[in-house]
């Protein structure tokens, strides 16, 4: 062999062995093959081991294969020729070897078949890389040709070179009939191939990507189509093709469309926002995007002034919870609901806020103004029924209470039910009675101490009573209190017109008795007789007086007293007249300024302390306090007729047996007693109750049985510095009797008339004597200046002694008054007596209480 030939053969040698090429040989004639290492590497073998017969080698071909190979192996046995193939072979490890072969026939000189040779090589890796391949190509052209967007692929003339299975839906053609022609040449619409045309121009001009949309309106519809075209390069960078991709919207744009009448429609107001973020991601403000009609309207913002812009641009004063909410959903993507006022606005809103994407916010907000401040006044009402102090319940068609305030809880617990329990006697009896009738039904109903009068009134449309109470326990008792005082005030005027006449008797007994007894000497046994006469009328005297502080008609003489001083000098009086059993005690509580009458004061502790004294059945103690107090108007009860200010207090408090409440109720009034018929009249306590209002005060009483008894008076306050008591002893008996004087006496009472003439004319006076008003300016016409006093009546027909005193002025100016009187009801007589120039002598009186009275006024001196 020529060098270059073996040159040749190794370089051949080397090649195959570089491609792993396996070499085999097969002798038809002795039936025996030869292969290489690489050959028997291909079917898993070694070099040492014997070459497979044509027997062992096609059992080791996959089954889908073996019986092509097995006529290809038949055919060139028998024709000769060269071939090719591949078939799939199953190794003893059970791996799967994918091989190709190619070989030619030898022959003999007679032109038979004698050898094959041939090679094999290893076509595993090609081969599954083809099937993948194909897989690959398979499901692209399955994914393109079921995709519902329409692929087109377009040639520098625009012609389509590719269309998808999908543009059947648009229009009714086969996809071969668009390829190698434009959408001018299949004959669409002029306008839109122009169109069509200018944007695969402007890719094939650029080399850049495109996106853009169009209505295509053919005869399956209009479609509405989003179109994005992307160049095709060779490798010289030059645009080749353009691929597109025509994507249905029509369903999307609809759906915008009714999304953007919706919006526009809306009720609600409505705004999309970007979030706007720092270089932290922190949202620092928020772009308003869009906003509804709705929104314009509610907030007064025009679209065109709040659009594009921040929030903090547009409404620079927002709250700052708006805000934090806003960076809350933000950050969380969390939907808030809440109600909120504006102040920008003015107005309540019920806002909304979530997030529709990351980045963006949407606000929803409904104006709930109106509803609101409804909502506000009907939890106003409920909350006036809730707190109304008068009883509001509700009872179901059923009896069951459904609803009460709490006003209405003595109500409920009188009837021992409550809220969610039937309702119980009266309560359902009259509930019942309301709804059968369909009209109202108004009764008094008591619960526990207080007195309600309840009002039941049916609503048939719903089925239920409501029941309104009226608490009228303090009318009720206002009305008994009233009663109680026009009876009281009934009786004082009944003892005080009794007392005046009562008085003009005892006036001249009194008085004549003590003439009589003047003039009768020691020894008489005719004075003892006299002096039971003297001591009857002042028994009976002193029953006047009773009944003339009981009805508050006695004349009172106001001055600033303190309440201490007085106290200290009755005292050993009032220990005369208790029980030696009975402690007195004295708590002062000066200083006790009081605007009083002593007199009467000291009348008020007699009462009182001889009260307590006969309270008290063996042994205990009597305290005497005084004491100041201010009192407001939430101090003073309705039945009390003072008024809120400055007050002492003068208190007897005893150890007794006490009173229960019945007994409290009546104890002041008249003739009202629990001693025994020969031990008290009854008047006692309405006489300091008479004396204790004439002051302008009012009087207490705190007990209970077995707990003694408490009276404390209230008197207004007096000045600061009182005078000291005024001198109560006998009369200045100094002054001698002044004959020649003239006296006027007017009296309507004959009896006690006559007796006064009697009694002047005896100590030396001259006396005119008028039974009339009238008679007395006839007198007083005749006489003129020579008039130097008037004793006169208060109460007397046509005319009272004030009004006779005026009318009497003009003709005697330097006449002195002295008036007399057993009831002094009358407002202008108590007018006059409050002039200090006014002399006052109570009715019955005795000669020398009347003759000294003359004598006091007539060396006065004449009137300023």
């Amino acid at each position: 062999m020529a060098r270059n030939d073996r040159t040749e053969l190794r370089r051949l040698q080397l090649g195959v062995r570089s491609a792993r090429i396996g070499i085999w040989e097969w002798d038809f004639q002795d039936g025996r093959t030869y292969w290489d290492a690489a050959m028997a590497s291909l079917f898993g073998r070694t070099p040492q081991d014997e070459p497979l017969t044509a027997e062992q080698f096609l059992p080791l071909v996959r089954p889908e294969d073996r019986g092509r190979i097995a006529a290809k192996i038949a055919h060139v046995r028998s024709v000769g020729g060269d071939f090719e193939d591949r078939y799939a072979i199953v190794l003893a490890d059970g791996t799967e070897r994918f091989i190709g072969t190619a070989g030619t026939t030898l022959h003999d000189s007679a032109g038979r078949v004698t050898h094959v040779v041939g090679a094999c090589w290893d076509m595993t890796a090609r081969h599954l890389a083809e099937q993948g391949l194909r897989a690959s190509e398979a499901k692209h052209r399955t994914l393109v040709e079921n995709i519902p967007d329409v692929i087109m692929r377009f040639d520098a003339q625009f012609r389509l070179t590719y269309i998808s299975p999908s543009v059947r839906n648009v229009v009714p053609m086969a996809p071969e009939q668009f390829l190698g022609r434009s959408h001018r040449e299949l004959g669409f619409a002029p306008e839109q191939c122009d169109f069509w045309e200018r944007t695969l121009a402007a890719v094939f001009a650029t080399g850049g990507p495109r996106e853009t949309e169009f209505t295509f309106e053919g005869p399956l519809g209009a479609f509405v189509f989003d179109w994005r075209l992307v160049p095709e390069f060779d490798d010289a960078g030059a645009v080749t093709g353009v691929m597109s991709i025509a994507r249905d919207i029509t369903d999307h744009r609809r759906t915008e469309e009714n999304y953007r009448a919706l919006f526009n429609s809306m009720v609600d107001g409505h705004a999309l926002f970007d979030v706007l973020t720092d270089g932290a991601g922190e949202p620092v403000d928020y772009r308003i995007v869009a906003v509804n009609p709705a929104f314009e309207r509610l907030t007064g913002l025009p679209a065109a002034q709040a659009v594009g812009k921040r929030v903090l641009e547009v409404v620079p004063n927002v709250r700052v919870r708006w805000l934090e909410e806003f960076a809350r959903v933000a950050a969380t993507g969390q939907p808030v609901h809440f109600e909120e006022s504006s102040r920008t606005f003015d107005r309540y809103m019920a806002v909304t806020l979530y997030q529709p994407r990351p980045g963006q916010l949407a606000i929803s907000f409904v104006d709930i103004t109106d509803r609101r401040r409804a909502r506000e006044q009907v939890a106003s009402l409920a909350r006036m029924a809730a707190e109304n102090p008068e009883p509001l319940l509700r009872l179901g068609a059923d009896g069951i209470v459904q609803d009460a305030n709490n006003a209405a809880t003595p109500l409920l617990t009188a009837f021992r039910t409550s809220p969610g329990e039937p309702a119980t006697g009266a309560l359902a009896d009259h509930a019942r009675e309301a709804t059968a009738s369909g009209r109202r039904v108004q009764v008094e109903m008591a619960a526990g101490p207080r007195t309600y009068v309840a009002t039941f009134v049916p609503v048939p449309e719903s089925g239920y009573v409501n029941v309104y109470g009226h608490d009228v326990t303090d009318r009720k008792q206002a009305e008994d209190q009233l009663r109680q005082a026009q009876k009281m005030e009934a009786i004082g005027r009944l003892a005080g017109g009794i007392a005046h006449d009562f008085n003009n008797l005892l006036t001249p007994i009194l008085g004549y008795a003590e003439m009589l007894l003047s003039m009768t000497a020691d020894d008489d046994r005719q004075r003892g007789d006299l002096e039971e006469i003297a001591r009857a009328a002042g028994r009976a005297k002193d029953l006047t007086a009773q009944l003339l502080a009981f009805g508050r008609k006695q004349v009172l003489t106001m001055r600033d007293v303190d309440l201490d001083a007085v106290v200290a000098g009755a005292e050993r009086l009032l220990r005369r007249l208790v029980r030696e059993d009975i402690a007195l005690r004295v708590e002062a509580g000066g200083p006790c300024p009081a605007r009083a009458d002593a007199g009467q004061i000291e009348q008020v502790l007699m009462n009182l302390v001889i009260n307590a004294a006969d309270a008290i059945e063996r042994g205990g103690t009597i305290t005497l306090a005084t004491g100041a107090r201010e009192l407001g108007r939430a101090d003073i009860p309705a039945h009390w007729p003072i008024a809120p200010g400055a007050y002492v207090t003068l208190s007897v408090r005893d150890t007794g047996v006490g009173m229960d409440a019945p007994t409290r109720a009546r104890v002041f009034e008249p003739f009202f007693t629990t001693k025994d018929a020969d031990k008290g009249t009854g008047l006692g306590l309405s006489t300091v109750l008479g004396i204790v209002q004439q002051h302008g005060g009012a009087i207490d009483v705190d007990s209970a049985p077995g707990a003694g008894s408490t009276f404390t008076v209230y008197l207004p306050r007096g000045a600061d510095a009182p005078a000291a008591p005024a001198d109560r002893g006998a009369p200045d008996d100094a002054v001698a009797p002044d004959g020649g004087r003239t006296i006027l006496v007017v009296e309507d009472d004959h009896a006690v008339r006559r007796l006064a003439c009697t009694v002047l004319a005896g100590c030396g006076y001259r006396v005119l004597q008028a039974a009339a008003p009238a008679e007395a300016i006839a007198l007083a016409r005749q006489h003129g200046r020579g008039i130097d006093l008037m004793l006169s009546d208060v109460i007397m027909p046509g005319m009272n002694g004030a009004e006779l005193r005026e009318h009497l002025r003009p003709l005697c100016p330097d006449l002195r008054v002295v008036f007399m009187s057993g009831y002094t009801d009358d407002v202008v007589a108590r007018q006059a007596l409050r002039d200090r120039e006014v002399h006052f002598l109570q009715k019955p009186f005795m000669v020398e209480t009347l003759t000294a009275k003359i004598r006091q006024v007539l060396t006065a001196g004449p009137p300023s």
